[in-house]
């Protein structure tokens, strides 16, 4: 019984081997995900502050 799971295992580490190999080089899109991501989300807070600002410094009445 243990004999076949560790054939199990090891075919399915090989098939993983395999499909992780067939990727070209220096190509992995979802690394690229988490960082375009917090990037996006400073820059629209970035945004959202500056124009509060703007529009919080434009709401005074003239003195």
């Amino acid at each position: 019984m243990t004999a076949e799971i560790i054939d199990l295992t090891e075919r399915r580490n090989k098939r993983i081997v395999r499909v992780v190999r067939r990727r070209p080089e220096g190509f992995d899109p979802y690394g690229l995900v988490i960082p375009a991501a917090a990037l996006v989300g400073l820059a629209m807070w970035s945004v959202f502050i500056i124009n509060t600002f703007a529009i919080v410094s434009r709401a005074r009445p003239p003195t």
